[in-house]
Formats: structure tokens, sequence, C-alpha cells
């Protein structure tokens, strides 16, 4: 008597290459759609509200405090009247970075002043605006957090689709298959 047991590896062959290769497929992938997307949010963050000029309304402080710092410190260091030269629009950038673990995107303004004209960017938008001077939010700057949240959302999305492709392009498919146990006959 004998029984014998084989075992086909074969379909596996395909798995174990992407396995193999999947950190720099997720890169490649993670780059490829920070290219495609990143335009768009640039071009979304960095509008700016018109300049305010002599006809604006005045400027509402937050407190008597702040308005006491901004004339004291020359505007903060910017000068009195702050002309604006675009610096703070222009400093939006998304950095892609390969790392040990695979890959990531940041999405940053250096600035130091980014976060009091923009908010942060915690993904909870009530916790990010607080941050955000009040005579930002009226004179129309935007909180930056929103549109940074639909972007990644938008991202996380469009990254799943290219990293599919780049999986395919390896010739490996995967398949679902319905298995059902038989059942011994009832005597």
């Amino acid at each position: 008597m004998r029984l014998k047991l084989e075992a086909n590896t074969k379909p596996l062959d395909g798995l174990y290459v992407m396995l193999e290769r999947f950190p720099e497929l997720a890169a490649e992938a993670g780059e490829e759609t920070a290219r495609q997307l990143t335009p768009e949010l640039l071009a979304r963050l960095q509008v700016q509200p018109p300049e305010r000029t002599e006809n604006s309304p005045p400027i509402q402080w937050t407190s008597e405090r702040q308005r006491r710092a901004y004339f004291a410190t020359d505007g903060f260091g910017a000068g009195i009247p702050y002309k604006r030269t675009g610096g703070l629009a222009a400093a939006w950038r998304v950095i892609t970075e390969r790392t040990a673990a695979g890959f990531r995107v940041v999405v940053e303004n250096p600035n130091k002043a980014a976060r009091f004209v923009y908010g942060s960017l915690a993904q909870n938008v009530a916790a990010a605006s607080r941050f955000q001077q009040q005579f930002h939010k009226i004179t129309g700057w935007l909180t930056a957090s929103p549109i940074v949240n639909e972007w990644m959302d938008l991202y996380r999305d469009m990254y799943r689709v290219n990293l599919g492709k780049k999986i395919v392009g390896l010739g490996v498919t995967v398949r679902r298959r319905a298995i059902t146990p038989r059942l011994p006959r009832r005597r």
C-alpha cells in the first residue's frame, strides 16, 4: 500500500516574486500617485485671498496682547504695513520618502507663520482651525486641513489602483475560489 501526496507550487511562484518585490512596488506606486495628484493639491493650497486695501475693514485681533506684540515687533519681524510676498503660499510642498518600512508621503508648509494663517494639519478640522488667527479667517485665508484630508483620501484610493496595476504587471493573478467541502454520505 502506498499513499502519494503532491503539492503543485507553480501558482505560488508569482506570489513569491510579488512578495519579494513588494516594498519596491509600494514605493514606486506611492511616488507615481504623488506625481499624479500633487499639482492639484498645491494649486488648491496656494490660493490667496485678495490683499487688504485702505478700504478693508480693520483687523480683528484675537486679543489686545496680540495687537501690542504685532506693533512692538515691527509686524512680527515682517514690517508694518505687511507686504505680501507670496512666500507663504509657495512654501507648500509634498515630499515622498522611501523608508525601511516602505513608503511615506508628507504634506507640509515649513513657513513659521503657516499654522497661524492656515491652521494646523490635524485631521479634526476643529482642532486644526484653533491655531488659525481670527483675522486670517475673516480676510479669506482657507483652513488647509479639510483640503489635505480630502487629498489624502483621494491619494489612498489612487495608490491602491496604482499598486494593483504594478502587481498585475508582475503576472501575479490572485483568484478567489469558494471551496465547498464535501460531506460524507450518510448510510
